[in-house]
């Protein structure tokens, strides 16, 4: 094979080489920036979830707090004078199930059974002792034996003992709200202190994430609840993702590929190597003279030129 067949082929196989390293450097580096792209989306997709989730109870817990310090000023009336406005103001305020004024440790009127004498301290002593506004989940034993109910006290200014109570339907408040959204949430879950209301399930109880779950929370900053996310990993979703994005980036890297291939083609080339030697000075001209051995005469001139590269 003639020498500059094989410089030729050389020079060919190193331009393939190159192409392909930029081509595979090309594929690896677009999946990795679609891969924490989509990382990304999916964190923000939960994020929004529980922002707006908060955002929602505060919204809908806002209107409580006005009635509920209205309501406050009325533990010290008898329960047939207030009756009335306990249950219109109940009307109002759609998101309730009932409201109960205490006076003095005695729940004595009710929005929905009128007057009672019942132990306030016996019922909700989480509540009772806590003398300030705050809140529980419990169960509902009266009136939807079983379902699920977040009690908020209101305690009377300069009487911790005495205030209002308003029981809200959470059950409804989390069905319109926590509704997942998969695959980015898979399970919702209310919480108030260490009891928690999941979507779609009825009981309180603790909530925890599966093995494959990974757990986000949330905390609102008016009211003492939080909003707990489970669902898979941004890191497992967008991996799911990738080979989805494997043609596009293949055709990325491909035709990046072909165009290092054309930009090098004139310098890995044997013209290009001798022009450039040329400029470089890179090619020495030798002259060797033919001694004819017989007579010691010069009979002529050879020329070498060799290249310095």
């Amino acid at each position: 094979m003639p020498k500059s067949l094989a410089i030729s082929g050389h020079f060919r196989r190193k331009r393939m080489l190159i192409a392909i390293i930029i081509a595979v450097l090309v594929l690896t580096f677009t999946l990795f920036l679609r891969f924490m792209e989509e990382k990304r989306r999916v964190e923000q997709h939960t994020s929004e979830f529980a922002t707006k989730a908060i955002q929602r109870f505060d919204r809908l817990l806002s209107p409580l707090d006005l009635s509920g310090d209205k309501l406050a000023a009325l533990s010290e009336s008898n329960c047939s004078e207030v009756h009335e406005s306990l249950v219109t103001e109940m009307a109002r305020l759609q998101t309730l199930r009932s409201i109960i004024l205490v006076k003095n440790n005695t729940m004595f009127c009710s929005s929905v059974f009128g007057t009672l004498n019942t132990s306030f301290t016996l019922n909700f002593p989480e509540l009772a002792t806590s003398g300030q506004q705050t809140m529980m989940l419990t169960t509902d034993y009266k009136l939807l034996k079983g379902s699920p109910v977040l009690v908020i006290w209101y305690p009377r200014a300069g009487s911790p003992d005495s205030g209002v109570l308003q029981i809200v339907n959470i059950e409804m408040m989390a069905a319109y709200i926590l509704e997942p959204t998969f695959p980015w949430v898979e399970r919702a879950v209310f919480n108030v202190q260490e009891k928690s209301l999941e979507y779609g399930n009825p009981l309180i109880q603790p909530a925890y994430p599966s093995e494959d779950e990974v757990e986000q929370r949330a905390t609102s900053l008016r009211y003492p609840y939080s909003v707990t996310l489970f669902g898979p990993s941004s890191l497992r979703l967008a991996l799911l993702t990738t080979p989805s994005q494997l043609p596009l980036a293949l055709l990325l890297s491909l035709l990046i590929g072909y165009i290092a291939w054309l930009a090098i083609a004139n310098r890995m080339s044997l013209a290009w190597q001798i022009t450039h030697g040329i400029n470089s000075n890179e090619f020495k001209v030798y002259c060797q003279p033919l001694i004819n051995s017989q007579t010691s005469q010069c009979e002529g001139i050879e020329i070498l030129l060799r290249w310095y590269s």
